[in-house]
């Protein structure tokens, strides 16, 4: 009887842990998935005001071609974006990487974003129209799982681009 209580105590101290470590993964995977969600939503934002910011209206009332100011969008979503990390005290743990597309004409660029899956399907970025992409990628701290991994940042990727359209 007396060894049976003994056991009855490892197993429940064992499950006590089990569940606290369950809790924490639980913790840090919601806390990465909102700052992941978090980044997109700042790399999308960026892309659009890129766009909105950098439409070269006297190429379109000239030519009837939609382009954009490569420079003026560039900066302009750098600057969004730059704002957006520091609002959330960020700006140290971020590297970013803004390109702009500025012509109708299709264009293509190999390796970008630089990580698959960085939230568009595998391959190149081949944008057909005026377009500016912007891909972050973020390195956030574990909480309970920093026991396992030595506390070693968690790289977080996104990427997001907005495009220029005539309606008709």
């Amino acid at each position: 009887m007396r060894g049976e209580r003994g056991q009855t105590t490892i197993a429940a101290l064992f499950l006590t842990l089990l569940l606290v470590a369950l809790l924490g993964g639980m913790v840090d995977l919601a806390r990465l998935q909102s700052l992941r969600q978090w980044a997109y939503r700042v790399a999308e934002a960026s892309a659009l005001i890129g766009v909105a910011e950098a439409r070269d209206y006297a190429a379109y009332v000239g030519t009837g071609e939609l382009r954009l100011d490569a420079g003026l969008a560039l900066t302009a979503a750098e600057q969004a974006l730059l704002q957006g990390l520091a609002e959330k005290g960020l700006t140290g743990r971020a590297s970013y990487d803004i390109r702009v597309h500025p012509t109708l004409e299709p264009g293509s660029y190999p390796d970008y974003p630089p990580v698959p899956h960085a939230g568009m399907l595998p391959g190149d970025w081949t944008p057909v129209a005026p377009a500016v992409g912007v891909y972050v990628e973020l390195w956030a701290e574990p909480i309970f799982y920093g026991w396992i991994n030595g506390n070693a940042p968690i790289p977080l990727r996104v990427f997001a681009a907005a495009s220029m359209v005539t309606v008709e």
